[in-house]
């Protein structure tokens, strides 16, 4: 019974401590809190403290964020340094660790009244240096005074603690160069001669080799590779036909050359006004007959060669090897071993995509102002990640002059490299081109604009706990950042991100989100 005593004093010592004040005191703590909020290059120092008298001691509520990630800084020792302007007496404050992650709670007693240097020291393995905090007054005693600034509408609350559980980053609004843009829609198709469908020339069923594996979906394959072998069916040509064939060569040469030797006469004679033009015309499309008849029939004579059990081998066989056409790889296979296969019939498709296409249409109205375009970005459907042109080797290889009909566009192709296979063929996207010169203006990141009522506004942080809802007008849109007119100024800082969680608390009802104390 006497250890569950104990053990209750202990808690009620510490809450009363570290958690529960009396009215009294919370009263206080309204009337005579400072919240004071420093950065350096490194870190962000966010203190709450008590205006001090002598011989009071004094809890230093100290927050610290590295500013590399916007983390807490974990482990490290911190000094508060106090310098009488007066006498130049100088007395400190330490806190060997963190009482939890970000926060360290050094205390101080003040011997005597009077302007004090203030500094702070930290050792740590993240960040280490001083910072000056500028002066700290310690007065023989307190009286409430009338606080004539009232706190804007406009303000909201979010603890350090919850900026450190989350993505959360705040940046200086600087310049950028912006340059004007016009939205037209696109879509990423394959580049010219990059995609292959992949068809037999004739009728027939996959067959199966022990010698040649064939490649299966996903596969990479190089120009030559055999893609299937094929058993031509009865219907199909086959070697006893090759008599047939090589008859129809001759036959198609024959009557080629004499079109040949016939159009060579004719011409002498109209030389000669001997002939009417129009027998000339007659011969020179006769020839043209001859001519692609020869061709059909070497074509088919080549088909029917190929039809053989490996390449380089003596010995024919009624088996035709289909091979690729183009490096890539097979991205659909719609065939299996044994199934029957028809002649023209697609049984296989191949894509290189390491370079794609942007092909985008312009609209008639917008044709004049990318006349001198130098690029621009595109964003995919979901608005998830933005891809600059530039950024992507791209370049423009072809740029419409007619206009189409039924859309209203004109068609113009940016070839993109693309080898880690990020834009996938016949996704569509949104494509930013840009209209006019690049120009040096106040800009804010497009991560840390938002919409409320009707009006664009961003966070502005006042200090390490305390965000501004700001109102700003926006110009011209570049491809990360937005040019600004009015409503922030150069040096302010603006949550680029998580932004959205602050909008929330800036959005919850009537009060502010863990005002008023450190913690």
């Amino acid at each position: 019974m006497k250890d569950k005593i104990i053990c209750f004093l202990v808690v009620l010592v510490f809450l009363t401590a570290f958690g529960c004040t009396s009215k009294k005191d919370a009263a206080r703590d309204d009337e005579y809190s400072v919240a004071l909020t420093e950065w350096s290059e490194k870190l962000e120092v966010f203190m709450e403290y008590q205006m001090p008298t002598p011989g009071e001691e004094i809890s230093f509520g100290v927050h610290l964020t590295d500013l590399s990630d916007f983390k807490p800084i974990t482990e490290g020792v911190l000094e508060l340094e106090f310098i009488n302007e007066s006498s130049g007496q100088k007395s400190v404050a330490r806190a060997d660790h963190p009482i939890r992650d970000g926060i360290f709670t050094p205390k101080h007693t003040f011997d005597e009244t009077g302007v004090y240097k203030f500094g702070l020291i930290l050792e740590s393995s993240k960040v280490s240096g001083r910072l000056n905090l500028g002066t700290i007054q310690v007065y023989e005693s307190l009286s409430p005074q009338d606080d004539d600034e009232k706190k804007s509408l406009d303000e909201v609350s979010f603890l350090k603690e919850q900026q450190w559980k989350m993505d959360f980053r705040v940046g200086s609004l600087q310049k950028h160069t912006i340059t004007q843009t016009i939205s037209v829609p696109g879509k990423i198709v394959p580049a010219a001669y990059k995609m292959a469908k992949i068809s037999p020339p004739l009728d027939g069923k996959i067959a199966i080799d022990k010698n040649i594996a064939l490649p299966r979906q996903g596969d990479m394959v190089r120009s030559g590779d055999v893609l299937a072998i094929i058993e031509p069916s009865l219907a199909s040509f086959s070697s006893s036909d090759e008599y047939q064939i090589d008859l129809e060569v001759e036959n198609s040469k024959t009557k080629l050359k004499l079109a040949q030797s016939e159009l060579e006469r004719l011409k002498k004679l109209f030389e000669k006004d001997a002939v009417p033009k129009k027998r000339l015309l007659e011969s020179e499309a006769g020839f043209a007959i001859a001519e692609a008849n020869y061709n059909k029939a070497l074509k088919k004579k080549k088909a029917f060669q190929k039809i053989k059990l490996q390449p380089g081998s003596e010995t024919q066989s009624s088996y035709y090897y289909l091979r690729s056409p183009i490096a890539g790889r097979i991205v659909d296979l719609k065939y299996i071993l044994g199934e029957q296969v028809k002649a023209g019939e697609i049984i296989m498709t191949i894509l290189d995509d390491t370079k794609v296409w942007l092909e985008i249409s312009v609209f008639e109205n917008d044709i004049n102002k990318i006349k001198n375009s130098r690029g621009g970005y595109f964003i995919s459907t979901d608005k998830s990640k933005t891809y600059g042109i530039a950024q992507y080797k791209g370049k423009l290889i072809f740029s419409g002059s007619v206009i189409d009909e039924n859309t209203r566009t004109v068609s113009t192709i940016y070839e993109i490299s693309n080898p880690l296979s990020e834009f996938l063929v016949g996704s569509f996207v949104t494509a930013y081109l840009n209209t006019a010169e690049a120009i040096e203006t106040l800009a804010i990141p497009k991560s840390a604009v938002f919409d409320s009522g009707g009006n664009k506004v961003c966070f502005i942080q006042l200090g390490g706990e305390t965000f501004e809802k700001r109102a700003i007008e926006l110009g011209p849109e570049g491809q990360n950042y937005i040019q600004i007119l009015a409503g922030a100024l150069e040096g302010e800082k603006v949550v680029v991100q998580g932004g959205y969680a602050v909008k929330l608390a800036a959005e919850a009802s009537g009060k502010k989100v863990g005002e008023g104390h450190f913690h």
